[in-house]
């Protein structure tokens, strides 16, 4: 079990963040923020790296709703500036700034250094309605498109299957961004079909709208599952069941969406959030490190046995 009794809670709690700096060698931050987007001083992308890379963290993957990063990330491998032993990649989301589902936007990105293709986010029409944000209530009065994966009749969108082929062609990393799961699930199905081996669900329970069945059978179709660490949308007991069905699959966030400019300070929190939540250290250090890694095609760290 990847989850303790509740007597065992605190003890796992507390080795969780004191162990962070050991806990963190290894590990991969799928939803690096950077500036210049967001408030509280967020760091730099060569700050975010530099910090990482002092971590013996394994690798980075820059994200942002409003802009790809691919650029950042060629950045600091191809020239003077890059961080030694880091592997920091970028990644593309399909909001109305990139132009939707847009498969130049998606090949622009692999081939540069661009890992990671984001279906809609705060463009996603299940998030505006969500939100409740009218379709017309974006910034200097100019209309939102809300983009989605699927028709009415649920068939795949030929400019998603666009997308699809070419992250099957050059291997990237498919995220579901904040698509209603109903959406996800053709989707993925799709683009397991045309050869997509690295699919993953970011904040399913609250972005998604996914039930634990739901998550079971996006596993079973190959992707994982990552979670943030956020307490509105955990408690143990989901948490148990999550680990249950997606046993192997579960990638454990390390502070998406946090503000200040130290990595570590944040990541510290969140170890210490998991193992509020009942997750053992060994299965902590597993989500934060192999199963993200296996996700980007990174090299596994060595298991470590957990004292009984």
């Amino acid at each position: 079990m990847s989850v303790r009794d509740g007597t065992d809670t605190r003890s796992a709690a507390w080795r969780a963040g004191a162990e962070a700096p050991a806990m963190l060698r290894g590990a991969v931050d799928l939803d690096c923020r950077c500036a210049p987007t967001g408030a509280g001083g967020l760091p730099t992308h060569r700050e975010a790296a530099e910090e990482a890379a002092a971590l013996g963290m394994a690798g980075l993957v820059f994200r942002d709703d409003a802009y790809g990063t691919e650029p950042f990330a060629a950045l600091l491998t191809e020239t003077p500036f890059a961080v030694e032993g880091q592997a920091v990649f970028g990644s593309v989301t399909l909001n109305g700034v990139s132009g939707g589902l847009n498969l130049h936007a998606a090949e622009h990105c692999l081939m540069l250094h661009g890992r990671v293709v984001v279906m809609p986010t705060t463009s996603a029409e299940n998030h505006l309605r969500a939100a409740r944000w009218p379709a017309r209530g974006a910034a200097r009065g100019r209309p939102v498109k809300a983009l989605r994966a699927i028709d009415r009749l649920g068939r795949v969108l030929p400019e998603a299957r666009e997308v699809i082929k070419v992250v099957a062609e050059r291997d990237g990393v498919l995220d579901g961004g904040y698509l209603h799961v109903a959406e996800i699930l053709p989707l993925f199905r799709a683009a397991a079909e045309a050869g997509v081996r690295r699919m993953v669900v970011s904040d399913p329970l609250r972005r998604n709208a996914a039930k634990p069945q739901d998550i079971a059978e996006l596993v079973a179709l190959g992707a994982r599952v990552a979670l943030p660490p956020e307490a509105d949308a955990m408690t143990p007991e989901l948490l148990a069941e999550l680990s249950g069905n997606a046993a192997g699959s579960l990638i454990l966030g390390l502070g998406a969406g946090a503000q200040g400019r130290g990595l570590l300070p944040r990541y510290a929190a969140a170890l210490r959030f998991w193992g509020e939540a009942g997750l053992t250290p060994d299965a902590i250090r597993n989500g934060v490190t192999n199963v993200p890694s296996d996700l980007l095609g990174l090299p596994q760290v060595a298991a470590t046995k957990e004292p009984a």
